[in-house]
């Protein structure tokens, strides 16, 4: 059973060629366009790892905390693209973790 071939060929505007090799790729195919599954979004890399010692940046006004370095523990999901990334640090100095904007922290060492 013959198949429709797809490719460019550059015919006459003849509407689609039948190919006789049963489809099975001996012509050329180019693609004109790209289709991405719904759902599927382009991640933005993020700008610290788990694991790694960072501390807040002395550009920004300072805000009562305690001294780092805090290790970064998980990054939180963006609710939005336009948002800055949150991460989550701890202090061992602190019982607690704090939640902070990608821009407020700087790496250490």
């Amino acid at each position: 059973m013959p198949t429709v071939d797809r490719g460019c060929t550059g015919g006459g505007g003849e509407g689609p060629e039948f190919s006789s090799d049963g489809g099975k790729g001996s012509g050329s195919f180019l693609a004109l366009f790209s289709v991405q599954p719904a759902g599927f979004e382009t991640m933005i890399p993020q700008k610290f790892t788990i694991g790694q010692l960072v501390d807040f940046d002395t550009r920004i006004e300072p805000t009562p905390r305690t001294k780092g370095p805090y290790q970064v523990l998980r990054v939180l999901p963006a609710d939005d693209e336009m948002k800055p990334r949150v991460y989550r640090i701890k202090s061992q100095a602190e019982p607690f973790e704090r939640n902070v904007n990608e821009y407020e922290i700087v790496a250490v060492g």
